[in-house]
C-alpha cells in the first residue's frame, strides 16, 4: 500500500506546512479519560501538555461538546443507562450538524484518535467516516438499546472531526500518516499499539488466544509504520515512540481478593491472582500476569529493534523511545504501597496512585492516576506520560524544558479535585458493563 500525501506546493498546505510538532496515536494521546473524549481531555493530553511546557503553537481538537457522552457528568447527575443512551443519540445528531460546517482550522496537529490501531494510522480517513455517520444515526431508531451502533458512532465522529475539522475535501482523504507526510513536522510523537490486543486483554483480564496472536503481530505493524515514515517523512527531524505500559500497572487489573490491596506483595512481587475491576470478572493467576508483563516488555524491545533497523542509514530522521513500561513502576501503588504522588495544595493533601477508582470502599488514598473506567489515566496520570516524553526530548535534543508540575494537573482535573460518590460510580459502571460485554 502506498501513501498519497499532498504535494509540498499544494495550496491546502498554506500556513500549515512544517509545524513544530505533530502527534499520532490512540486514546492516550487523544486525552480520553473515563470513556470520555472532550475538550478538557484534549487540552490536557500528553502531547498538549508537552507543547505547553515547550511553549509552541500546537493545534488540538477543540471539541464543541464531548463525543456522545461525558461519563463523569452522567455519574454526577445520577443518570440511568437509558438516559445516557438517549442523550448520546441527541449528541450524535448535534455532531452531524457540526461536521457539515466548514469552520475551524484546516488541520489539527494532534491526530490521535481513541481506538486507533497501528493500521488506522495509514487507513483511517475523515471522509470515509463522514459517509458512515448518517447511516449509523439512522440505525439508532431501529434498536431498543443501540450500544453497538453508538460505539461505531463514537469512533466515526471522532475520526471525522480530528482528521478534518474544517471538512476540507483535500484533507478528508488523508490518513494520519498522509497528513504527517504532507506537513513534515519538525518533531513527531507516536503512541500506538494498545488497541492491537493489549487493551482488551487488560480490560477482560483474559489472555485469550486471539488476543495473544494479535499482540504478537505488533512488531510487524511497527515495521510497516517505520517504513512509511522512512519513505514519506524524511524532513521530520525527531520521532518519539512511546512504549507500551506495563499491564499490571493499569488500575483495572486488581487482586481477586480486595483485602490484598492493603498488603502489597513483598518487594513488588505479584498478587495471587488478578481480575478485571470494571467487569468484576476474568482471571489471571500470578504466573499468567507475570508472563503478560514479560510479553509486553519483549514486544517493546522487538518494536524498538525493528524500528531502529528500518531507520538506520535510510533517513536523516532520528528515532527515540519513551519508556512508559518502566516509568509505571515508579507510581505502582498497588504493588509497592509507598509509591505515591504526594502533593499538598492549600489545605488539601493528595496521595495519588494506581488503585482502582472505586475499589476501596470509600477510601481515596492511592487512587487518582486512573479515571473512572480504570483503564484511561486522569489528567494527573497523563502528566506522568508527558513528563517522561519531556525527559526524552531534553535528553535527546540537548534542551532543558521544565517538567509539568503536579499541582497544575491536579487543579485541572475535577475527578481528582472533587470526585463523585463511589456508590454512584459503581452502580453506573456495572450497568454499562452488563450491556457492553
Amino acid at each position: 500500500m502506498t501513501l498519497n500525501p499532498l504535494p509540498q506546493n499544494h495550496p491546502t498546505l498554506d500556513g500549515y506546512h512544517r509545524p513544530k510538532m505533530m502527534a499520532i496515536g490512540d486514546s492516550q494521546f487523544n486525552g480520553t479519560r473515563s470513556l470520555t473524549t472532550d475538550a478538557v481531555g484534549a487540552n490536557n493530553s500528553p502531547p498538549a501538555q508537552v507543547a505547553q511546557q515547550i511553549g509552541i503553537d500546537f493545534k488540538i481538537p477543540d471539541y464543541p461538546r464531548p463525543i456522545l457522552f461525558d461519563l463523569e457528568a452522567v455519574i454526577r447527575d445520577v443518570q440511568s443507562v437509558d438516559d445516557m443512551v438517549d442523550d448520546a443519540i441527541k449528541n450524535a445528531k448535534d455532531w452531524q450538524h457540526t461536521l457539515a460546517l466548514s469552520t475551524g482550522p484546516r488541520f489539527h496537529d494532534n491526530l490521535a484518535v481513541a481506538g486507533h490501531t497501528y493500521q488506522d494510522l495509514w487507513e483511517a480517513r475523515s471522509g470515509t467516516n463522514r459517509l458512515n455517520i448518517p447511516k449509523l444515526i439512522d440505525s439508532l431508531d431501529d434498536q431498543a438499546l443501540p450500544l453497538g451502533a453508538l460505539l461505531k458512532l463514537y469512533f466515526a465522529i471522532n475520526n471525522a472531526f480530528v482528521l478534518s475539522p474544517a471538512n476540507d475535501s483535500d484533507v478528508n482523504r488523508l490518513s494520519p500518516l498522509e497528513q504527517v507526510a504532507s506537513r513534515q513536522p519538525e518533531r513527531l510523537l507516536v503512541n500506538i499499539g494498545a488497541n492491537n490486543g493489549v487493551f482488551m486483554t487488560i480490560l477482560m483480564a483474559d489472555n485469550s488466544q486471539d488476543m495473544e496472536e494479535e499482540i504478537e503481530q505488533i512488531p510487524d505493524h511497527a515495521v510497516k509504520l517505520a517504513n512509511y515514515l522512512v519513505k514519506y517523512c524524511n524532513d521530520v527531524e525527531h520521532v518519539y515512540f512511546s512504549t507500551l505500559v506495563r499491564p499490571r500497572v493499569v488500575a483495572n487489573l486488581r487482586p481477586r481478593d480486595m483485602d490484598e490491596l492493603g498488603s502489597p506483595p513483598i518487594a513488588g512481587g505479584y498478587f495471587k491472582s488478578y481480575i478485571s475491576d470494571i467487569l468484576n470478572g476474568g482471571f489471571l493467576d500470578a504466573k499468567a500476569m507475570e508472563r503478560f508483563d514479560k510479553k509486553i516488555e519483549r514486544i517493546n524491545l522487538r518494536v524498538e529493534h525493528e524500528i531502529r533497523r528500518a531507520f538506520d542509514g535510510n533517513t536523516k530522521t532520528i528515532p527515540h523511545f519513551v519508556d512508559l513500561f518502566e516509568i509505571g513502576n515508579a507510581f505502582d501503588t498497588k504493588h509497592w504501597n509507598d509509591r505515591l504522588i504526594v502533593q499538598k495544595i492549600d489545605d488539601d493533601l493528595y496521595r495519588l496512585g494506581n488503585f482502582p477508582y472505586y475499589g476501596l470502599s470509600g477510601r481515596r488514598r492511592g487512587t487518582g492516576l486512573f479515571s473512572i473506567d480504570n483503564m484511561h489515566p486522569t489528567i494527573v496520570g497523563y502528566n506522568v506520560v508527558s513528563n517522561q516524553i519531556m525527559r526524552s526530548i531534553n535528553h535527546n535534543e540537548g534542551e532543558n524544558y521544565p517538567l509539568r508540575p503536579w499541582p497544575v494537573s491536579i487543579e485541572a482535573d475535577t475527578l481528582v479535585k472533587s470526585p463523585p460518590r463511589l456508590l454512584d460510580v459503581y452502580k453506573l459502571l456495572v450497568s454499562i458493563a452488563k450491556f457492553f460485554f
